[in-house]
């Protein structure tokens, strides 16, 4: 399982590396409080969804202002069941639990969707793909994964299952640093043993798992890149000015046909250079 998790943390690292050369956001970092509610073979009826048993979550995003963003997650709770007077017809030997205490953790990577992201409150949506760790145990604090004989012969199972998280909820930006996030979370689970309970169930399908949380982030801006400045347009300087002119009298230079000399002498400042050149080219027959 660890090795999966690196994988998952991997990947998600990667695609926020690749994205932050082209747009960086800043990261955040969420710390949650969570109300859990479980729905299986010890629940009956809609009264067990007023019970909820607190937890706590870890979230680590590069959102910004993105419409998509991928989200890690990590948090720990547990539920509480009992049903009383409930026994189904099992073999000799065999007695399914009654009551259950179990302990939950969970990481998962999830895909988010913000339609209205730049607004200072807006919803979000998303799905996801984890794992969830559980523990179930009886009054006595006893695992009851190890009790063999409070299930059907055959049925044997770990300690955690698949879990794929669906999500929706709101946003709310407080100032730049600081945000709120109010949310529900329903997990669709691999497995039907979070109670201990499975084939001698009267639930049909997989055990059932609820979650709402307030999460507060905090967002750690990147270092801004500094731009070189603009520099103000100015006129390119004008070319120098090439005078033919007859040479001056006196001068004594060899009679070569078109032969050409150069004589620099200094000119008025002009309006783009302080030290202006005039450039002569005087021609000698």
């Amino acid at each position: 399982m660890l090795r999966r998790t690196l994988i998952l943390l991997s990947c998600w690292l990667s695609i926020h590396w690749v994205g932050a050369q082209t747009q960086p956001a800043p990261l955040q970092v969420g710390l949650g409080l969570n109300g859990y509610t479980y729905a299986g073979d010890l629940t009956y009826g809609e009264q067990d969804f007023w019970r909820a048993y607190p937890g706590g979550a870890l979230r680590v995003q590069f959102a910004g202002e993105r419409l998509l963003h991928l989200q890690l997650n990590a948090g720990f709770g547990r539920f509480i069941e009992q049903a009383d007077g409930w026994l189904p017809d099992t073999e000799a030997g065999i007695q399914p639990n009654t009551f259950v205490e179990t302990s939950l953790f969970y990481t998962d990577l999830r895909l988010r969707l913000r339609p209205w992201a730049r607004r200072v409150v807006h919803p979000y949506f998303g799905v996801g793909v984890g794992f969830l760790f559980y523990s179930p145990r009886d009054a006595e604090g006893n695992s009851l994964a190890e009790n063999t004989l409070t299930r059907e012969a055959g049925e044997v199972y770990g300690s955690t299952t698949a879990a794929f998280p669906l999500n929706a909820g709101l946003m709310v930006r407080l100032n730049p640093q600081l945000s709120l996030g109010l949310g529900y979370t329903y997990r669709v689970l691999g497995g039907d043993y979070l109670d201990n309970i499975g084939q001698l169930g009267r639930q049909a399908g997989n055990d059932q798992l609820h979650a709402v949380d307030l999460t507060l982030y905090v967002a750690f801006q990147p270092p801004r890149i500094e731009e070189p400045p603009v520099r103000p347009d100015r006129p390119e300087p004008a070319e120098p000015l090439w005078v033919a002119r007859p040479a001056p009298e006196g001068l004594f230079l060899p009679s070569n046909d078109a032969t050409w000399i150069e004589l620099w002498s200094w000119a008025a400042p002009s309006p783009t250079d302080e030290n202006a050149v005039e450039r002569f080219r005087y021609q000698v027959h």
